[in-house]
């Protein structure tokens, strides 16, 4: 950690600003880049239930959180088959015999389970125009599948199209944080 501290990465605070995407980059490697985007948001959302003794009357005595979720959304300016087949369920691509795609499907896939199609997304900064080399500006989220309720594409002439992905992060079962907590996030690390 001294390293950093030392600055060796040039900074000692996190800013974020744009971000490149890439989906299923579990190896490290730059799987499916997602392209430009408008915007990457993070949204943590946490639940919390209270917990009642006689003694607090009628006011919450404590509260214990009974959720946590980490959503991820971009809108997608260049939107590609390629890309709309890797990161919307659903999206089913027909191909001939060279690859090349030939028609496409929005397909029916209830009882689909996330578990099944999970995969590492992971949001990597850019710095003056170029992909960070700072570890502390790639977050990893290891497992992640799309969960795009609803897309609006709008065809008239003055509105950009942006294909608007979502996607749910779920908790590591094998990965933790030093202190023994499960992960859902996790930035490179500095060495």
């Amino acid at each position: 950690m001294a390293a950093f501290e030392d600055g060796l990465f040039g900074k000692t605070e996190l800013s974020f600003g744009p971000a490149q995407v890439f989906w299923d980059s579990a190896t490290g490697g730059l799987d499916v880049d997602l392209g430009g985007v408008d915007s990457v948001t993070v949204t943590k959302s946490v639940t919390k239930i209270e917990l009642r003794e006689a003694q607090a009357g009628d006011r919450p005595a404590d509260k214990a959180i009974s959720a946590m979720t980490y959503e991820i959304t971009l809108g997608m300016s260049r939107a590609t088959i390629f890309r709309l087949e890797n990161v919307v369920q659903g999206f089913e691509v027909q191909r001939d015999t060279a690859n090349n795609p030939v028609r496409f499907f929005g397909v029916d896939l209830v009882g689909q389970r996330d578990s099944s199609i999970a995969k590492q997304l992971t949001v990597h900064e850019i710095v003056d125009g170029q992909l960070s080399s700072n570890p502390l500006e790639i977050t990893d989220f290891l497992k992640v599948a799309p969960s795009t309720e609803s897309t609006e594409l709008v065809y008239d002439a003055a509105t950009q199209r942006y294909y608007a992905v979502a996607f749910l992060a779920y908790k590591s079962e094998t990965i933790v944080s030093p202190n023994g907590e499960p992960v859902y996030y996790r930035s490179r690390l500095v060495v």
